[in-house]
């Protein structure tokens, strides 16, 4: 996932890995609300691309997670994998604000 320059196969990727986290849910309802709110943000991938175009830069918090995960600390897997998905949405936040400051008339 971290080296792939389409947006399409990111988006792949990204599905299939929450796909196998999910597969074995006690609650499917939370993969279903979690499925909804993913597919909202997948028109966000070619900007994510964009932001991070060398795949050593790419956030990497689905291996954070399992990291964490395997080691047994759910806790500390949860906390990292937020914290590096709210820095990417503040980064894609600031951009679309500064691309709209750059396009308003002055």
């Amino acid at each position: 996932m971290t080296r792939t320059k389409s947006a399409k196969e990111y988006f792949e990727c990204y599905r299939r890995f929450w796909d196998i986290i999910f597969e074995k849910a006690v609650r499917p309802i939370r993969w279903e609300v979690f499925r909804q709110l993913d597919d909202r943000l997948a028109r966000y991938n070619p900007l994510v691309l964009k932001l991070f175009p060398d795949p050593g830069t790419r956030p990497r918090q689905q291996q954070t997670l399992i990291e964490a995960y395997r080691k047994g600390k759910v806790d500390e897997a949860i906390r990292a994998f937020k914290r590096i998905y709210f820095e990417v949405a503040h980064r894609i936040i600031d951009h679309l604000e500064s691309e709209e400051v750059a396009a308003s008339p002055h």
